[in-house]
């Protein structure tokens, strides 16, 4: 049954499934899965020439984007509490620096040669690099607080199915707040989305919101 289905995606010569340049979400990670085709995740920048880290199965760990290819050191950079912190390489495979641009090379380079991503993230037992989010991207309120807001974006996406997009905002102000998109249909001519909640957003707010008993009205007699 699963290799018709394979036969049928046009896979069903593929021996091991790969995903970087960005997180692939669960709903997806579970559906080939469940066709007995995990996909393993693998990390790396155009600054270290591609893929800084590599992985395959069995030992594939399907949480984590892998471990350093051979040649290539990875180093957590300030780790808090949790050993989260800056993910940084060292390796031939790392560049020399932007072309004529020296401060932006300065910029990404310790004293230890050391190139950090701005991405961050921490390494288990096993040095499997797991991935959390990117430092550009945290917000930080009028309070001072430091707010990673895709850990928020995609638990909101994971608990709720009728999402298809969740915005954190709240650099520079008192509070958090979320900007959410429900999942809409497709134009089947030219695939642009149209006002239309798909059907499985409908029966969802349905159920929801629909009375907990029936109320009926009756004319006076």
């Amino acid at each position: 049954m699963l290799k018709s289905i394979q036969k049928e995606l046009g896979l069903e010569n593929i021996e091991q499934l790969f995903f970087g340049a960005a997180p692939l979400n669960k709903p997806t990670r579970d559906f080939f899965a469940k066709l007995n085709m995990p996909v393993a995740g693998v990390y790396g920048l155009s600054e270290t020439s591609g893929s800084a880290t590599f992985q395959e199965f069995p030992q594939a760990k399907l949480n984590t984007v892998g471990y350093p290819l051979p040649g290539t050191q990875i180093r957590i950079y300030n780790p808090n509490e949790h050993g989260i912190g800056e993910v940084c390489f060292r390796g031939r495979n790392v560049m020399m620096g932007y072309l004529k641009n020296d401060k932006a090379t300065w910029d990404v380079f310790d004293g230890e040669g050391f190139f950090h991503t701005g991405d961050m993230g921490h390494l288990d037992s096993d040095n499997y690099l797991d991935l959390t989010w990117r430092m550009k991207e945290i917000l930080i309120t009028s309070g001072g607080e430091n707010v990673p807001p895709q850990p928020i974006e995609t638990l909101l996406k994971d608990v709720c199915p009728i999402i298809s997009h969740a915005i954190v905002i709240g650099d520079e102000r008192k509070y958090l707040s979320v900007l959410l998109t429900l999942k809409c249909t497709y134009n089947q001519r030219n695939g642009q989305l149209t006002n239309e909640l798909q059907q499985e957003v409908q029966s969802y707010i349905y159920r929801r919101l629909r009375p907990k008993r029936e109320v009926r009205f009756v004319k006076d007699a």
